[in-house]
């Protein structure tokens, strides 16, 4: 009996300094976490209303283009300038082979020196009473139609050349020489440089309802590198493009240099009048991520809690972020941030 009792205070020692190991481990683990709290910086998030901005890309054009082509058809003699090369108001770009035409001129010329004679001879004769007045009449309109025939044909001759209705350049050149060419049929796309530029940006429907008429748009190239040009909508399609189903929105460019040259890509961002909210966060609060999303670290008391946010735009030395998971005047970790972990304790050194 005494051997049971002995060993029943045996196991209540051992259980009692088990209880006291292990109360005795907490209080080091609790010291020791009180010990590993993160210190970090901290600042304020904040929202902001800015206007709804669309970005787009686009190509730099003349406003004023035009198709240039012969007003008759025939051999091409000269193709005078390339593509991209810049012409001079008046200078002639393409001319026609002026064998048939000059031939057509002579031929309507002699008609109507004919046609003259015989209305000479009518005019006299109806004064001498000897041809009647049908007759005269007849000869004054076969002379009244030679006459229309040459003022024809000399229109068509200076018309056989192509002439640059204005400074500009060649966009396109669509014929060769020594090509047989119908009339009207375009042998250039034309644009002139003494008009306006514009940039022709396509958006989806979602950001073209945004878009209005005369909305002020920042446009860059990299052709100017480290300049912003000012521009403004001047156009709004009526339908989407049936191949792509996003609609054209025209931007008139202001202050072009004059080594300007179309084609020219162009980044563009419309200021529209719709406002949005956005959530400012510091950039030194980034922990890692892209030009779409990042993590930052938000406190929730003494804890520092891993979120997502959505980069809607970057600014100088500030995001500006969706607001959706982000509460205006929350703490956000803005040094120490590398040192942390979802739900790692930290200290506010101010």
């Amino acid at each position: 009996m005494r051997s049971i009792n002995n060993l029943r205070t045996a196991l209540v020692l051992l259980f009692l300094q088990i209880i006291l190991f292990y109360s005795c481990g907490n209080k080091e683990v609790q010291k020791e976490e009180t010990k590993t709290l993160i210190s970090v910086k901290t600042d304020r998030i904040y929202i902001e209303q800015l206007p709804f901005i669309i970005r787009g890309t686009g190509i730099l054009n003349s406003k004023s283009q035009v198709k240039l082509s012969f007003k008759i058809g025939g051999v091409i003699r000269n193709v005078n300038f390339n593509e991209g090369q810049s012409v001079k108001k008046g200078q002639i770009l393409a001319s026609l082979n002026p064998s048939e035409i000059q031939a057509q001129v002579n031929q309507a010329q002699l008609a109507l020196n004919k046609a003259e004679r015989d209305f000479k001879r009518a005019e006299n004769l109806y004064n001498d009473s000897v041809a009647t007045l049908e007759q005269f009449q007849n000869a004054k309109t076969a002379y009244e139609y030679a006459s229309s025939t040459v003022q024809i044909a000399n229109f068509n001759k200076q018309f056989s050349s192509i002439v640059a209705p204005a400074n500009g350049t060649i966009m396109k050149k669509l014929a060769e020489q020594g090509e047989v060419i119908g009339a009207g049929y375009p042998v250039f796309l034309f644009g002139s440089t003494e008009n306006e530029w514009v940039v022709r940006v396509n958006i989806p429907d979602k950001d073209f309802v945004q878009v209005n008429y005369n909305d002020s748009v920042s446009v860059w190239f990299d052709a100017f590198p480290g300049k912003t040009f000012v521009g403004f909508v001047s156009e709004t399609a009526s339908a989407a493009d049936p191949y792509t189903g996003t609609f054209e929105v025209e931007i008139t460019v202001k202050n072009m240099p004059a080594e300007t040259v179309a084609g020219l890509i162009a980044k563009v961002e419309i200021i529209t009048k719709k406002k949005e909210n956005y959530s400012i966060i510091p950039m030194n609060a980034l922990v890692e991520g892209n030009e779409k999303s990042a993590y930052v670290f938000i406190l929730k008391g003494d804890t520092a809690l891993r979120k997502n946010v959505i980069i809607k735009k970057i600014g100088q030395n500030k995001l500006y972020c969706n607001p959706d998971n982000l509460e205006e005047g929350a703490l956000i970790v803005t040094e120490g941030a590398g040192y942390l972990k979802n739900k790692s304790l930290v200290k506010i050194v101010k």
